[in-house]
């Protein structure tokens, strides 16, 4: 549907059951965030059950079609991810946190299992190298859907600030295109460079490349901005696959951007700096939120190392700030306590950023958006906006470098265009994903 005939290793990996059902996985967060806006929540129980049953019955076709592989043959991590997982929910069971806290706790155990064994198999079949053009690729398809459903739902890309909940016409929040539109951009330049799309798709996806543009800046998402001013750095020095002409060409379309939107006093950007500046004055949430925790912990030291539980949020009531941490990082260090933040963040941080600034940064810009929006958002359930592309993400970096290339699949594939050419055109007639 959307490949071109001559794109044999990207065709086997999107028609493989195990990638499908993962990236259907991250398919239904996205349209379940749009049911929920424009059913003003009524459906949010039957969407997360729909989910949930969706998640499971992945994780059960892994198990029963026997594609199990063991983990500590593929990744650098072995176990560690697993035995986190577990040692999540049990440090969570001494604790307050109640039924629907345990319930998160699932929620945020299983999917991660499931994305760890998920990759297990799909890197030991294709390899690193085949896993993250086809990851460019999904992430592509996946969030262009926000973007579309902006224009569609009558969006004016002439508007110069959209920051805001979105309103009963709108699918999604200023938020969740500022975030969709940061991660289009990135995959799209891989994809421009690495995938031979049919002519017409190109010009499609390259039309949404302006509207993912547009918003990215009008969304007035901060975190969005500080990724993408984070990912110049590897843009301009690493990735070779834009000649220097064009990096500077896209540096003016920023610079453009910013002068015009400076020149507005309603903009996203002047409402941004407006904001930055009351919040310097009186203190942003989550870090005030935050200070509250940190002077429970010092008062009370053996939760540094037991956590509170996670999704306990009891120690915040009462206190005029945030009900929650909106923050990846803090849910795992309050709710966790240290040792096991600092495991999270050998296998979610420390590892991945070695690798990516070692070997994959001319290969991805992912990275740093992956890495800067969880601070700033909580997405650590299955649910939850990005948790399936930050964790499949990382996951991927901690993969054993001998991986990069599967030889084995490479050379099976290499017989099968030469032994049966006319079965592989027939199959990427049909429609991918």
């Amino acid at each position: 549907m959307f490949l071109e005939k001559n794109e044999f290793e990207l065709s086997a990996l999107v028609k493989d059951t195990v990638c499908r059902l993962l990236f259907l996985n991250a398919f239904f967060v996205i349209i379940g965030y749009a049911i929920t806006n424009w059913t003003s929540g009524v459906l949010t129980g039957n969407i997360s059950i729909f989910k949930n049953i969706f998640l499971f019955g992945s994780f059960v076709y892994l198990i029963f079609t026997n594609r199990i592989v063991n983990p500590a043959g593929i990744f650098d991590t072995g176990f560690i991810p697993v035995i986190f997982g577990i040692l999540i929910f049990y440090v969570s069971i001494g604790t307050d946190t109640n039924v629907k806290g345990y319930f998160r706790v699932f929620t945020f155990f299983v999917p991660l299992i499931y994305v760890y064994l998920s990759l297990s198999y799909l890197i030991l079949k294709f390899g690193v190298r085949i896993l993250l053009t086809g990851m460019h690729w999904g992430l592509l398809l996946i969030y262009s859907i926000p973007l579309l459903f902006y224009i569609l739902s009558g969006g004016n890309i002439t508007e110069t600030n959209i920051y805001g909940p979105g309103g009963e016409e709108q699918a999604f929040a200023s938020n969740n295109y500022g975030w969709s539109a940061t991660i289009y951009i990135l995959s799209y330049l891989f994809v421009w460079k690495d995938i031979h799309l049919k002519k017409y798709w190109q010009i499609f996806f390259g039309l949404l490349l302006l509207v993912a543009i547009i918003l990215f800046f009008t969304s007035g998402n901060r975190s969005s901005w500080l990724s993408m001013g984070v990912v110049m750095i590897p843009f301009f020095f690493t990735y070779k696959k834009l000649n220097i002409r064009y990096k500077l060409a896209g540096l003016l379309i920023v610079l453009g951007f910013v002068t015009y939107l400076l020149a507005d006093p309603n903009s996203s950007l002047n409402y941004a700096m407006n904001k930055t500046e009351k919040q310097e004055q009186v203190g942003e949430a989550r870090f005030e939120t935050a200070k509250v925790m940190f002077d429970k912990f010092n008062k009370d030291k053996t939760l540094w190392v037991t956590g509170v539980g996670m999704f306990n949020f009891d120690l915040l009531k009462n206190q005029g700030f945030l009900q929650g941490y909106h923050n990846s990082y803090y849910e795992i260090l309050f709710g966790a306590g240290i040792f096991l933040f600092l495991v999270f963040l050998s296998f979610m941080v420390f590892r991945p950023l070695v690798r990516f600034i070692r070997y994959y940064s001319k290969y991805t810009l992912l990275l740093p958006p992956l890495m800067i929006i969880p601070f700033f958002e909580s997405n650590i359930t299955g649910g939850q906006f990005l948790f399936f592309p930050w964790f499949s993400f990382m996951f991927l970096l901690n993969a054993k470098i001998k991986f990069w290339d599967n030889e084995t699949y490479n050379v099976s594939i290499q017989k099968y265009k030469i032994a049966d050419t006319d079965i592989i055109i027939n199959e990427t007639n049909n429609p991918i994903l």
